[in-house]
């Protein structure tokens, strides 16, 4: 739960972590791809692509979408965030882009692609809880998951400034380990689409129903966050966008359940 590595101050804990992350995407797209007949060197030009954008997109909604720059309030702010969604968003236009580019089923890609993000983004939260980013909110006395983050940790911070702590304490109050939450969600949820993917052929509904499954587990962990201030009564900006997805996304998915399969159909 500390920042760094051992006294190197350039090699951080989740950017080693996210590097362990992106490396285990790759590799199990590759596999995906290889499984599915497709060309695994469209992986290998995929990942760059997806990354750029998505992370352009992401830049642009922390500059514009309200709230986005909220940490805690007025005690501790931070403006410079990647934020995952619209991240995921912006890869998943340009899995969409390129597939058209290069005559491949956008939809299809996607699809090959969804389980192996799936466990990306588990790693991924592992490295947030080594950072001690994407904190929980303060947890009831005794309960046994609950973390305490150390000194300069930003749950400490915000703990003082909200007068929750002494300035000379060594660590924060226990929090819930919501980055560990949503790891261990995500890992199941990626077994589960692993899973239920052997029976559904239509491309387009493995990831719309791995879009669904994630909106649905990131709403229920947002409201055990302490990062982000309530936008929308007691909603985040997080949920809102999470509610949005599981929408559109319940929405589209009867009608990939139902299409038939189209090989390398351009999407």
């Amino acid at each position: 739960m500390l920042p760094y590595l051992g006294d190197q101050a350039w090699v951080t804990a989740y950017g080693a972590v996210l590097l362990l992350a992106l490396a285990t995407w790759w590799r199990l797209a590759r596999r995906s791809a290889s499984k599915a007949g497709l060309d695994p060197s469209h992986v290998d030009l995929l990942l760059p692509l997806a990354l750029v954008i998505g992370i352009a997109l992401s830049a642009v909604a922390s500059a514009v979408l309200p709230g986005e720059r909220l940490i805690v309030g007025t005690g501790l702010s931070l403006e410079r965030r990647v934020r995952l969604i619209p991240l995921a968003l912006g890869g998943m236009a340009a899995v969409l882009v390129y597939g058209r580019a290069t005559s491949q089923s956008g939809r299809q890609l996607l699809d090959l692609l969804a389980v192996p993000t799936l466990v990306g983004l588990a790693i991924q939260r592992v490295g947030c809880f080594l950072a001690g980013c994407c904190w929980g909110d303060t947890a009831v006395d005794g309960y046994p998951l609950a973390v305490a983050f150390p000194l300069g940790s930003f749950a400490w911070e915000q703990q003082l400034a909200a007068g929750l702590i002494e300035a000379d304490a060594l660590r924060s109050l226990p929090v819930h380990p919501t980055q560990l939450y949503e790891a261990a969600l995500l890992v199941l949820l990626a077994l589960f689409m692993r899973w239920e993917a052997k029976g559904w052929d239509a491309p387009g509904g493995i990831a719309l129903a791995s879009i669904v499954g994630y909106a649905t587990l990131r709403f229920g962990v947002e409201f055990l966050r302490a990062d982000s201030l309530p936008l929308l009564g007691p909603l985040t900006l997080t949920q809102i966008q999470c509610g949005i997805l599981f929408v559109v996304g319940l929405a589209l998915l009867p009608g990939q359940l139902r299409a038939p399969a189209r090989g390398h159909q351009r999407a």
